[in-house]
């Protein structure tokens, strides 16, 4: 990786915690209710998770911001009678990211449930401690106990824990760890649901690529296996990185009239800048985890019928890149059904697979899943955001958040 830190630091990819704290800032102005604090999670290290709660009842005027270091500054009124709804992002992106329906979830859903954000342990606003880990289990040990010492520090008995992306697949690794405390998992167009291709299958696709495209997946392939991030790609690229990343937003959602005046794609694109253009940390889990394609090493499709939570539901957007197959393959799972194994295209505009193997996952058992009763599939197709794509909640957040209200009360998967 040494290559791409040699331009990653200084005037050639400016940026300060005080440009990034600011790049939040101007995201959220002129919101009301809504409540930005860093919850410090080791005394020792100083490590802290930043989080925005939405519908806090004290805050009239634009989003406020407070340091925390103990229990919540915050309390929940009487009206949240519910257990609250967490939200983890996805890879690349932060809690504010979700801005355009705070709205509506305040409404919603700030009615009867606490509704936060908590930006990943090594991302976002979040506190940025050197890398270290180097297998999948620690790896998903990193971001899921940084969870688990915020949740106790804000007396959160059980919790909606709802996951984007690559926040769903760590979502899952949550579940797996600490079931009782996960009222309802949705995950929201999750990464790494599906087996990877075989060997077999990677083969036979590189060989029909043209030359050129071969030449280019090699490059990928072998930044891939160094360990680089995309961030670190962006910082090395300086000012053309960032020019990548501020036409970002102009580029990739779809129109729904969602845009306000004071939350504008100029502002979001500033705002992702900032954070990829911060010290790398937790952005290095993507190669200890994944497999180029968005595929896992320890595939999710192996690992949700074995979660012992009680509800379990899944979004998509309508034109998401993330396939919905590779949900309701877990699903027929559940069933007891035969699923496709080893789909050669999952993640429509991935690069391509790895010729890696996945981490082997032990088969499932649906008889060792009744201890604590058996997981059934209510409802076989994942719930649709019409008008959207993977960043769901950006592209059309009204039609998103109607689609949450609607997995709570019907989620896909119950246990009975």
């Amino acid at each position: 990786m040494g290559i791409l830190n040699i331009f990653s630091r200084g005037l050639w990819s400016p940026t300060s915690n005080r440009d990034l704290v600011d790049s939040e800032k101007e995201l959220l102005k002129g919101m009301k209710n809504v409540q930005t604090r860093d919850v410090i999670i080791d005394e020792v290290t100083g490590d802290y998770l930043h989080t925005i709660e939405i519908g806090v009842d004290a805050v009239d005027g634009d989003a406020s911001t407070q340091e925390m270091d103990g229990a919540a500054s915050s309390q929940p009124s009487a009206r949240h009678s519910r257990a609250p709804l967490v939200i983890w992002p996805g890879f690349g992106m932060g809690g504010a990211g979700f801005g355009l329906s705070f709205p509506a979830l305040s409404q919603k859903i700030g009615c009867e449930r606490r509704v936060f954000t908590v930006d990943w342990l090594g991302y976002g606003l979040s506190s940025r401690p050197s890398w270290n880990a180097k297998t999948v289990p620690e790896a998903e040990s990193w971001f899921v106990e940084a969870l688990e010492k915020w949740r106790a520090i804000n007396g959160i008995d059980k919790m909606v824990l709802m996951g984007h992306s690559m926040g769903g697949y760590l979502s899952v690794a949550y579940s797996e760890r600490y079931p009782e405390r996960v009222e309802h998992l949705i995950l929201l167009s999750p990464c790494g649901l599906p087996k990877p291709p075989s060997a077999h299958e990677v083969a036979e696709r590189r060989r029909n690529l043209p030359l050129r495209t071969r030449v280019v997946r090699s490059c990928f392939l072998s930044l891939w296996n160094t360990g680089a991030s995309p961030q670190q790609a962006m910082r090395t690229l300086g000012p053309l990185g960032r020019a990548q990343v501020l036409h970002y937003p102009h580029r990739r959602f779809y129109e729904n009239n969602q845009w306000t005046d004071s939350y504008t794609k100029e502002k979001l694109g500033e705002y992702l800048y900032h954070m990829a253009a911060a010290p790398g940390s937790g952005e290095h889990m993507l190669t200890t985890l994944m497999l180029p394609g968005a595929f896992a090493k320890a595939p999710l499709v192996e690992r949700i019928p074995k979660l012992k939570v009680n509800h379990i539901s899944f979004i998509y957007g309508k034109s998401d890149w993330m396939d919905c197959n590779a949900a309701e393959d877990a699903m027929r799972i559940i069933k007891g059904e035969d699923c496709v194994d080893n789909p050669t295209q999952v993640a429509k505009e991935a690069h391509g697979a790895s010729e890696q193997p996945a981490v082997k996952a032990s088969p499932t058992d649906r008889d060792t899943n009744s201890d604590n009763g058996r997981l059934r599939v209510l409802k076989d197709k994942a719930f649709i955001v019409e008008k959207a794509g993977h960043q769901l909640y950006l592209d059309n957040p009204l039609a998103f958040v109607d689609a949450v209200v609607t997995s709570l009360n019907q989620p896909n998967i119950v246990r009975t």
